[in-house]
């Protein structure tokens, strides 16, 4: 999909849709997604995009794409847990899937804190 596609597309959504301003690639990241079942799913992350909203705000977004290849907001998805930089190892991903499955389950997260001295 090139430029011009995802631009038209962008176009053509409701007034409420963000609209993509720009987008550049984002080589390397992933989309970690909960499947019902507890395990995960990685989603390349295909490009990061400048989106203006209705209301004129601006924000960078994560876009992958869905099954029928269309590109979408990654994080705008029901099961998405966390984004994984190129430099973030597989146990990252596993505290992601944990924290999310605990949730998912009604138990309490708690956060790991860093404390300076």
């Amino acid at each position: 999909m090139d430029v011009v596609e995802v631009e038209r597309r962008s176009n053509m959504k409701d007034s409420d849709e963000p609209k993509i301003i720009q987008i550049m690639p984002a080589v390397g990241w992933q989309a970690i997604f909960l499947q019902e079942n507890g395990s995960y799913i990685a989603s390349d992350i295909v490009a990061w995009a400048l989106v203006e909203e209705a209301d004129g705000s601006r924000e960078i977004v994560a876009m992958d794409t869905d099954s029928q290849g269309v590109m979408d907001i990654a994080t705008d998805t029901s099961n998405f847990v966390c984004l994984k930089s190129p430099s973030q190892d597989l146990a990252y991903v596993q505290g992601c899937v944990a924290e999310a499955n605990q949730k998912r389950n009604g138990a309490p997260v708690f956060e790991a804190q860093t404390f300076e001295n």
